[in-house]
């Protein structure tokens, strides 16, 4: 069932005006924990990938990529549970468990296309497995920590 705003002439005027703020709004509050995420990826990259590339050289590439793709369905899937939010709680539990298989597919899809899409990486596949799968547990918690949040408040 859609329930519409009408203006004070009955037309659409107070609707588009009011969904423009609403989705203004859902962006904004999304923000802060796309953000938490970046951050949270970022810290666990300077932690421990940056010092094992530079003591064990391993690649700084394979790193790299892996926090990005695990970065992207991240804040995808924060988004998703925003716009969820004012709507039906059985979509916002959707939304909850959709959000670790979204990153899993993404996850997947691209660090098989990894190979091709990094130069340099001939030999040490293995490490873009190892190091996104080290970057994909750390998203899946914080993004789900995030996303509960989000539901909850």
């Amino acid at each position: 069932m859609v329930f519409h705003r009408r203006g004070v002439y009955g037309d659409d005027r107070g609707l588009r005006g009011a969904h423009q703020n609403d989705i203004a709004e859902m962006t904004l509050s999304a923000i802060r924990p796309m953000l938490v995420l970046a951050g949270v990826l970022f810290a666990t990259w300077s932690l421990i990938a940056l010092p094992a590339c530079l003591y064990f050289e391993t690649n700084t590439k394979a790193a790299t990529f892996a926090a990005t793709i695990n970065l992207l369905p991240g804040w995808w899937t924060l988004i998703l549970v925003e716009r969820s939010r004012r709507i039906d709680p059985t979509l916002q539990i959707a939304a909850l468990t959709g959000n670790a298989l979204i990153r899993l597919i993404f996850s997947v899809v691209a660090v098989s296309l990894g190979r091709y899409l990094i130069s340099g990486l001939e030999g040490r596949e293995f490490e873009l497995v190892v190091w996104s799968g080290v970057f994909y547990v750390i998203a899946l918690i914080t993004g789900t920590t995030l996303s509960y949040r989000i539901v909850t408040s």
